[in-house]
């Protein structure tokens, strides 16, 4: 809101008189009169006030009250600017409208420039950045009081939304494909969900954690087979996006080789077992034959030479599960 902004002049002030403007209560400081003129200012006065003039005799402390009355009027006049953008994203659509009291002019600046002289406009935004939206109002004559609103707007560059999700990752620790991980642009946040075949929840995460190890959420190692999972992300505006599909958790079985073997035996562990392991080997017949401990290696080999032709069936034991793979001894 505009606030008035005057003065008054008193003519002839005389010596050894002090003057005070007067509005209702004193109104500003003493003057000391100087067989010229004196200069009240008036500023910021909220509302229509009358005026008189207290002249004192400095010698005999005699005061009186002039005869003449000022009457300043004050009109409101405001400037409200309401501005609305379709998008933030250049090239940017910006419709303006002044809501604003007493105003019989319009000016509309965006960064400096005048666009308009309109109550309502619009105008492309096409750089991106911060920029400074401007009304300027006046009331016209006689007084031509005015006002100003100012808004402050940013745009930006659209950026392309890209999502990227596997089909499926196996975690076996072989570093390749050992998380399922999406790659992204244009996000700013996402969480995901992964149920099984019979709709429990196996696994929960967002972008603080970024990737999922194949584990449930308890730390145990999620079995083999499809997982359904449901993403919700939102882009650097806040748009939703929803994204919904299968991925398969593939797990590598531990390899023999060759098989059938001669003398040797390669164990080709994949990942799977991990820590100090237990190796038993068994005959057809039920029978142990070989057992021994393992290395935490994911490659080990043993010596089969001294067993007979056939059949056997090889277990190893970490101690928290175990894997049975069968093998012919040539």
């Amino acid at each position: 809101m505009q606030r008035w902004s005057t003065s008054l002049t008193l003519f002839n002030a005389q010596p050894g008189v002090t003057y005070q403007l007067k509005g209702g209560l004193p109104y500003g400081n003493f003057q000391v009169g100087n067989s010229d003129t004196l200069i009240f200012s008036i500023a910021n006065l909220p509302e229509t006030t009358s005026f008189t003039i207290l002249a004192t005799d400095t010698a005999t402390g005699c005061f009186i009250t002039l005869d003449s009355t000022f009457v300043v009027e004050v009109n409101d006049i405001s400037a409200i600017a309401i501005a609305n953008m379709h998008s933030t994203y250049i090239p940017a659509m910006l419709e303006v409208s002044a809501q604003s009291v007493g105003a019989e002019t319009y000016e509309w600046l965006l960064d400096g420039v005048k666009f308009a002289a309109t109550p309502e406009s619009q105008i492309i935004i096409d750089s991106t950045g911060t920029h400074t939206l401007v009304l300027l109002v006046n009331s016209g004559p006689p007084d031509y009081c005015s006002d100003a609103d100012t808004l402050y707007l940013t745009t930006t560059e659209r950026i392309e939304v890209f999502l990227e999700i596997p089909s499926s990752f196996t975690p076996n620790a072989d570093g390749i494909n050992d998380y399922f991980e999406f790659f992204s642009e244009g996000i700013d946040s996402y969480s995901i969900w992964f149920k099984d075949p019979w709709g429990m929840l196996v696994y929960e995460y967002d972008q603080a954690a970024g990737k999922w190890d194949g584990l449930t959420q308890s730390g145990k190692e999620a079995p083999a087979g499809p997982y359904y999972y449901h993403l919700a992300a939102r882009d650097y505006v806040g748009q939703l996006l929803e994204r919904s599909g299968v991925v398969y958790l593939i797990r590598d079985l531990i390899e023999l080789s060759p098989n059938p073997a001669k003398d040797k035996l390669v164990i080709k562990m994949n990942g799977r077992l991990p820590g100090e392991r237990s190796v038993q080997i068994i005959s057809a017949n039920g029978v142990v034959v070989t057992d021994l401990i393992l290395p935490d290696l994911n490659e080990c080999q043993l010596d089969i030479s001294r067993l007979k032709s056939g059949f056997y069936m090889l277990v190893i034991n970490n101690w928290i599960e175990s894997q049975r793979i069968s093998f012919i001894k040539e």
